[in-house]
């Protein structure tokens, strides 16, 4: 029989590694039942394997004390991957670490058990084994159903699918909680992906490294402050009051102000569709939908609308839009403004305009739109280029105001609108043309742009050049629709545009040709 002192040593070593991590308490509960066992076990076979030599021992007891240092290195491989590798790691690798442990248990449990029958004269001793064997053999190792769900979380991210921002901070706070960290800690959670990143790095597996891949990216968009309303001017006004959200104003999920704030069962708020877009990712990967904050799993998706806390989040954005507003008209009044300040105040009124389209007409009565125009009016010639686009795009976003429509015609929007049209950026250019194509949705204006000294020209010129198909479709689609209009036949044949005068001379409509040739003769 071969000696039984390798066994004895590799059995020892493999203790004395187990006990040396004690000092650094585990932080996952299966490793440290493993390690109860263990201590155990290390008392037993000190007390069997003390002289006279391990040689001496009966065949059964070498075998047993093989069998239990063969298993003792198995599940110290496993206890090193929960001591030595990131906590990441860990969960990824859970389920098979956790099986690990498991099977290295029962299989101990059975040695003992050979152990205990091949003990004979020690009874006390005898007794202890039995127990132990019992106790490991009978021991089931779990995996916890958070790390469960944060484990199959991992591998499906490792995928690679698309995933919304409210997704991925479900996922963190999933993370958080699994490693016991607070959601909101970005540096710790930062550090646990770095190291993650050094395990990975002497890896084979490819959908580890798809996983890192994705937790990097999360992480980084995670770290983002959002964008509040109560993003402030950067101007030195002292009656500058506006107010911060308050705390339950955010959805958690988006971290953004909501608009339609939801109530679970769990008493927790959401934005609606953020937390729909969680339980359908919760569906889709076959497990039950949970409160992303609390870990709750849910027995019903009911998501009850919070009346009182969007009435709360209704008046504090009414406060703070009428605040800006304010500033806005305060700033623009002043004699020589600077540009970048301009810029930010077209930022905050077009953002009021398109977020907010119920205080269109606050924004209007304030007088705004007038001091818009002007900023295109005094300035045509010496702003940038970006500035005057920008200017566009806030009247384009008011002229769905039909109130503040008129007021833009009065001030004389169309011709500069035509001038931007041959605007030094293209992001001007388009501007304008989406400005003159809102416009033209009436007839009448069609009928007066048409009538506008280079208007058709520089729209033709535009629709032609494919070198910018967004501007070229946007030009032909204003065109196509001063077409419509009969009276506007002749002045697109003068600027170059037959094809609706040779339209109608296919049909045979008499009056526009005269017209048209009456016109030409004359």
């Amino acid at each position: 029989m071969t000696s039984i002192s390798p066994a004895v040593e590799l059995l020892n070593r493999s203790l004395s590694e187990i006990y040396a991590a004690a000092d650094h308490p585990y932080a996952w509960e299966n490793p440290r039942r493993f390690s109860a066992y263990a201590k155990r076990l290390h008392l037993l076979l000190n007390q069997l394997l003390r002289p006279p030599a391990p040689e001496n021992l009966s065949p059964p007891v070498q075998t047993a004390v093989k069998g239990i240092s063969g298993e003792l290195k198995k599940a110290d491989e496993a206890l090193s991957a929960y001591r030595n590798r990131s906590k990441i790691f860990v969960l990824i690798n859970c389920l098979s670490l956790c099986a690990s442990l498991q099977e290295c248990t029962l299989a101990i449990g059975g040695w003992l058990a050979l152990l205990d029958s091949s003990i004979h004269d020690v009874v006390d001793l005898r007794k202890k084994v039995a127990d132990l064997s019992s106790d490991m053999k009978q021991a089931q190792f779990k995996v916890t159903e958070n790390e469960k769900r944060v484990q199959l979380m991992l591998q499906k991210e490792g995928q690679g699918r698309p995933t919304t921002k409210a997704v991925q901070s479900a996922i963190i706070m999933d993370l958080a909680r699994a490693l016991g960290i607070d959601s909101n800690n970005h540096t710790e959670l930062s550090e646990q992906v770095k190291l993650l990143k050094e395990d990975i790095a002497r890896s084979n597996s490819v959908s580890e490294r798809r996983i890192l891949t994705s937790l990097e990216k999360i992480m980084d968009r995670w770290s983002l402050e959002s964008d509040v309303l109560t993003q402030k001017f950067d101007l030195d006004f002292e009656d500058d009051a506006q107010i911060s959200p308050f705390k339950n104003f955010l959805c958690p999920l988006t971290k953004e102000v909501m608009k339609h704030p939801v109530v679970l069962e769990s008493s927790q708020n959401y934005e609606r569709t953020a937390i729909e877009h969680w339980f359908e990712r919760c569906i889709e990967d076959g497990r039950d939908p949970t409160c992303p904050v609390t870990g709750q799993v849910l027995k019903s998706l009911e998501l009850k609308p919070n009346i009182g806390l969007a009435g709360a989040i209704e008046e504090w954005i009414n406060r703070n839009v009428e605040i800006q507003i304010k500033l806005s008209v305060q700033f623009l009044s002043e004699e020589s403004p600077s540009e970048n300040c301009v810029e930010q105040v077209l930022d905050h009124i077009y953002r009021i305009s398109e977020e907010h389209p119920s205080s269109r007409y606050k924004v209007r009565n304030a007088g705004v739109v007038v001091l818009v125009v002007n900023v295109l009016k005094d300035s045509s010639k010496s702003i940038r280029s970006l500035l005057r686009s920008k200017a566009l795009m806030v009247l384009l976003s008011m002229s769905k105001d039909e109130e503040s429509k008129k007021i833009m015609l009065e001030e004389g929007i169309t011709r500069l609108a035509i001038h931007s049209l041959i605007g030094s950026s293209e992001k001007e250019r388009e501007s304008a043309v989406k400005l003159l194509l809102e416009f033209s949705s009436d007839e009448a204006y069609c009928t007066k742009l048409a009538s506008e000294k280079g208007a058709l020209v520089l729209l033709s010129t535009m629709a032609g050049n494919l070198e910018h198909p967004a501007l070229s479709n946007l030009a032909e689609e204003a065109l196509k629709l001063m077409e419509k209009v009969e009276d506007n036949v002749q002045h697109l044949a003068a600027a170059g545009r037959f094809e609706p005068l040779l339209n109608r001379l296919r049909e045979g409509k008499a009056y526009t040709i005269y017209c048209f040739y009456f016109s030409w003769y004359t």
